[in-house]
């Protein structure tokens, strides 16, 4: 994220009080509009947390002031610990030369006969006298360069404890990253068409101010090599192209009645397709209206057919690879924060529990539902969420897959069947 011209150590006017306004009517926003507001901890703040902008001014001003006087106190003493260093270091230099000077006074050949007389000499006398005032002097200023080292201690003590406002600045605004968005503004800026323009970095940083809280879809690619429901057994051993289907469709997770019956839109024409394989052929109009009823609304699952088949199916808090994947350690599967699909899509529970923040307590009721915005685009967009696919699993460039493959023609279709060890076989098989 690019660095703002806030961040700085004097206090930002930006946050200075200032007057909230609300438009009558939402203007259009550009997507660097909306990223701004979803990651700018600048604009941010301005939106929810007047009150907090205000108190880390204040507390900034605060410090700052603080921070000064002692500055101005430490600059002081430092000073006057100097002038007391400086005066020191010259009656030091003073007294030396005092003591240097007694010394040759003193083996002064008179000056040594007038000791043995005890006779006092008056240049020795004053210059003893001088060189103790003199060591009385030094004596008062250590006393006061020590003094003035403690007071110095004692206000840097303090100084160091005083946060600096730049770094208080910088953790209110890493706070307001986090800051979570409210339900209108999740139905505002969280739409497909603005998610697919996020970096990964980005689409992280989103999810920081969302619940955290998630929805997974598996698709298969490869040979469905296990199952864990007898009643989703379909396609066992079989080779499915689930991902790449996905991908080559315009990028889109489509419910089952897109993808199986053929229903992609309602337009007049996708509607005469669906009909015209059953519904339509049918040899009078009750007939045709029994068809069609049975078409939409006939099934053997708990859920009514026709919610059933025009919702994109969903996981909660969990990756049910088990259920619906393909591959072991070869899965592919996409994730959405539940607020993305939530805030955009209608949606329904199949389980007990109506709960975004864990899974069923039994996976095989973990089904949310999510209907498509749109009966004219019917579907959930790849680029709206994250998409994860293994990191290490070597396979196959062309099919995906981590089993050896080939095409073979059985019962005049073409179908991708495993090739199978011979060797291996034989070592078991007599």
């Amino acid at each position: 994220m690019p660095p703002e011209p806030e961040r700085q150590t004097e206090i930002p006017t930006s946050l200075q009080s200032e007057p909230v306004t609300e438009p009558s009517e939402k203007p259009w926003q550009t997507i660097e509009q909306i990223k701004q507001s979803l990651f700018d901890p600048h604009i941010i703040s301005k939106k929810h947390d007047h009150e907090g902008r205000m108190a880390t001014a204040s507390e900034i001003t605060r410090r700052r002031h603080e921070s000064q006087s002692l500055r101005v106190d430490i600059g002081g003493r430092e000073n006057t610990l100097a002038q007391i260093e400086q005066q020191t270091s010259v009656l030091s230099a003073l007294k030396a030369e005092k003591i240097i000077v007694l010394e040759q006074r003193t083996e002064n050949v008179l000056v040594r006969l007038k000791s043995i007389l005890n006779i006092k000499d008056r240049s020795v006398g004053a210059l003893e006298t001088e060189i103790g005032s003199l060591t009385t002097e030094i004596e008062t200023l250590v006393t006061q360069t020590e003094e003035a080292r403690m007071e110095l201690a004692m206000l840097r003590q303090p100084q160091e404890n005083i946060p600096d406002p730049r770094k208080l600045l910088e953790a209110y605004y890493e706070k307001m990253e986090t800051v979570p968005l409210t339900n209108t503004e999740k139905r505002e800026l969280l739409k497909p068409e603005m998610l697919v323009e996020l970096s990964t970095e980005e689409y992280i940083a989103l999810w920081r101010r969302l619940n955290p809280h998630f929805l997974s879809h598996v698709t298969r690619q490869g040979f469905r090599d296990h199952n864990a429901m007898v009643y989703h057994s379909a396609g066992l051993q079989e080779f499915h192209n689930g991902l790449v289907s996905v991908l080559e469709d315009e990028k889109i997770l489509r419910p089952p009645i897109a993808v199986h019956e053929g229903l992609r839109s309602r337009d007049e024409a996708t509607v005469k397709r669906f009909l015209d394989d059953w519904v339509l052929q049918a040899e009078n109009e009750e007939e045709a209206k029994d068809r069609l009823n049975r078409l939409l609304h006939f099934s053997f699952a708990t859920a009514p057919k026709y919610p059933d088949q025009t919702a994109v199916h969903f996981a909660a808090q969990i990756v049910a690879d088990g259920y619906y994947g393909g591959e072991r350690n070869n899965e592919s599967f996409f994730i959405y924060p539940s607020d993305i699909l939530a805030s955009q899509h209608h949606f329904a529970f199949n389980g007990w529990e109506k709960d975004f923040t864990q899974p069923q307590s039994e996976t095989k009721w973990n089904d949310v539902f999510i209907w498509p915005s749109s009966v004219d685009n019917p579907g959930v967009l790849v680029d709206a969420g994250m998409v994860f696919l293994p990191e290490t699993t070597l396979v196959d460039p062309e099919t995906g897959s981590k089993y050896t493959s080939e095409m073979r023609t059985a019962e005049g279709e073409e179908k991708r069947v495993m090739i199978e060890d011979e060797k291996l076989i034989s070592a078991f098989v007599k």
